[in-house]
């Protein structure tokens, strides 16, 4: 799941240099970071239907006992599909909508990339100071 958000975060960042060579076109690729979204939710769907629960914590600050911890429940799982599928479709419309010269493409498409990946944080976050940060 961490992996699922450093996708999201370096094609944010990496989302004004697309747009500045490849135009609108662009938020196709960029559909690719909440569509793995939906690809790890349905590689795990057989799972989360038994009761496995796919978990990943990672100490964050072990000083204050502060842990990054991701969970996909059967809520987590639906809730990653309908983030993830949505994400991808309205980037993908992103790419038919705006004109080849609008201006702030690349920091639109940067912040619409970001906020899908902290919607995938948020729905997959087993921690409240977590789940927060990524509401936030």
């Amino acid at each position: 799941m961490p992996q699922l958000l450093a996708i999201h975060l370096v094609m944010a960042i990496g989302a004004p240099f697309l747009v500045r060579f490849l135009g609108r076109k662009a938020f196709l690729v960029l559909a690719l970071a909440p569509a793995t979204a939906v690809v790890y939710a349905l590689s795990h769907t057989a799972g989360v239907m038994r009761g496995e629960h796919p978990t990943v914590v990672h100490e964050w600050i072990p000083v204050l006992d502060i842990e990054l911890a991701f969970r996909m429940d059967t809520l987590a799982w639906l809730m990653l599909l309908l983030v993830g599928g949505v994400g991808a479709l309205v980037l993908v419309y992103c790419s038919a909508y705006f004109s080849s010269s609008a201006q702030g493409l690349g920091r639109f498409s940067g912040v619409l990339t970001a906020f899908a990946g902290a919607m995938v944080g948020l729905v997959t976050a087993d921690d409240m100071l977590l789940l927060f940060i990524f509401w936030e």
